[in-house]
C-alpha cells in the first residue's frame, strides 16, 4: 500500500482537495472533489491506497500517487502498516498543537528516521498485580519493548528508560529506581483508575505519595484494562517521540498531570502534579 509522507496534510476548502507541506507551508496539488467522498479520499491518502480499485476515490488516489510519486511511502508488511496508520493518527491529533515549524520539523525528522532504522526503546513493567490484557496490548506497541523487572528487585542492573510503576512499589522499593530515567506512574483503587504523572526523573523529583496512593490494587475488568491502554498508548507515543519537550518549548506546559477515571460513572479530569527540578541547572535548561 502507498501512504502519504507525514509531513503532508490533506485539506478540504470549498470542495477544492489539496496537499500541503507542513514544514514549508507550500501547496504541492489540488483538485475539485465535488462528485467525489472527500473524507473517503483523505483516508486513502492518509491511511493507504489498495492496489485493485473499487471506487472512484480509489481510483484517483492512485492516479495521484503516481503522479505524485515521491510524496509517497509504499509499505507491504502488516506491522509496518499498523505503524504507519499510529504514526499518521498521532501526526493528525497533535499537529495543531505545534506553534513553530521548526519544533514540527524536529518531529518529522525523528519520525522519518524511525521508519527508516526502527529502534524500539525498552519498556519495563512493575506493577503489582498481572493485567494480561494490558500487557498484551503494550507488547503489540510498535516503539517498545517489553521488560518485566519483577518484584522491584532487578531495576539497579541497567539503566532503565521508561517504567511503568505504581506509586505503592516505588514506595517499597525507591533505592532500586535510582538509576530509572524516567517513570509513569498508574494505579487503581476502589473508585478510580489513575494514569500519570509522566515524571521525567533525570530532571524532576519523583513527588511525595500520600497514604491512600499506596494502598493495594483492586482487581481490574477486562474493559478497563483496555481503557487503560487507550490512554497510556497516547502518552508513550508522546514519549518516544519527545514530545513533551516540542510542545512545551511552543506552549510553555511545564507541570505534569494525572488523569483520575471514575470507575463506576467514567467521569474524568486531570489533575495537577507540580513537579520540582532536581537542580537550579535543571531549572534554567527546563525554562529556555
Amino acid at each position: 500500500m502507498k501512504h502519504l509522507k507525514h509531513r503532508y496534510e490533506v485539506k478540504v476548502y470549498e470542495q477544492i482537495l489539496f496537499v500541503e507541506d507542513s514544514i514549508s507551508g507550500e501547496k504541492l496539488f489540488g483538485f475539485k472533489v465535488s462528485k467525489h467522498d472527500s473524507v473517503k479520499l483523505r483516508n486513502l491518502l492518509y491511511f493507504g491506497i489498495p492496489a485493485s480499485v473499487s471506487s472512484s476515490e480509489e481510483r484517483i488516489a492512485q492516479q495521484i500517487a503516481e503522479k505524485y510519486n515521491s510524496c509517497f511511502l509504499e509499505v507491504f508488511a502488516p506491522e509496518e502498516q499498523k505503524t504507519i496508520h499510529i504514526i499518521r493518527s498521532y501526526t493528525n491529533l497533535f499537529r495543531p498543537a505545534f506553534i513553530s515549524r521548526k519544533h514540527f520539523q524536529s518531529y518529522m525528522s525523528e519520525v522519518e528516521k524511525f521508519l527508516e532504522h526502527p529502534k524500539k526503546a525498552v519498556l519495563t513493567l512493575e506493577l503489582e498485580k498481572t493485567s494480561e490484557i494490558l500487557e498484551r496490548e503494550l507488547v503489540s506497541n510498535p516503539f517498545f519493548t517489553i521488560d518485566k523487572a519483577g518484584d522491584g528487585r532487578d531495576l539497579n542492573r541497567t539503566n532503565k528508560s521508561l517504567i511503568i510503576t505504581s506509586p505503592s512499589i516505588y514506595k517499597k522499593h525507591k533505592e532500586n529506581f535510582r538509576n530509572c530515567r524516567d517513570l509513569l506512574f498508574m494505579r487503581t483503587s476502589e473508585e478510580h483508575l489513575y494514569i500519570g504523572p509522566l515524571i521525567y526523573s533525570s530532571r524532576f523529583q519523583v513527588p511525595q505519595f500520600d497514604n491512600a496512593e499506596v494502598n493495594p490494587a483492586p482487581l481490574l475488568l477486562p474493559q478497563e484494562e483496555h481503557l487503560l491502554y487507550f490512554f497510556i498508548e497516547r502518552i508513550l507515543y508522546f514519549y518516544f517521540f519527545q514530545l513533551n519537550d516540542k510542545l512545551n518549548q511552543d506552549c510553555g506546559m511545564p507541570v505534569r498531570h494525572k488523569l483520575v477515571l471514575n470507575r463506576l460513572s467514567l467521569n474524568g479530569y486531570s489533575e495537577r502534579v507540580t513537579s520540582y527540578p532536581r537542580s537550579h541547572e535543571s531549572y534554567i535548561t527546563i525554562m529556555k
